[in-house]
């Protein structure tokens, strides 16, 4: 998918974050994901962020690194994060968590 139609939209509710993206997440587009992602580690209060990669077709290998970090950086924050997937699409690269954290 092309960066200009590429697109992460984030909600702040009182207790959820929700981050949208659609398009595909490589090394041109994990900057803007991990932009947001650490905006609501770092300035909110939610208890709970969503990463909404329903349109998502492709994450990189940068892309996976920087959902390792966020996802370290939210439990350092004591936050919890949570990935929503579409049916047989980015779900299918994701590792457990364990092998994330070794990126």
């Amino acid at each position: 998918m092309d960066e200009r139609n590429f697109t992460v939209v984030t909600r702040v509710g009182a207790d959820t974050a929700v981050v949208e993206v659609c398009g595909d997440i490589d090394l041109q587009t994990c900057a803007l994901v991990s932009s947001q992602l650490w905006t609501v580690i770092e300035q909110t209060t939610v208890e709970l962020m969503v990463l909404d990669l329903t349109d998502v077709d492709v994450v990189s290998s940068a892309g996976l690194r920087m959902l390792a970090i966020a996802i370290q950086g939210a439990e350092r924050h004591h936050k919890r994060l949570a990935l929503v997937t579409g049916d047989h699409r980015a779900r299918t690269w994701a590792p457990r968590i364990a092998d994330l954290q070794r990126l």
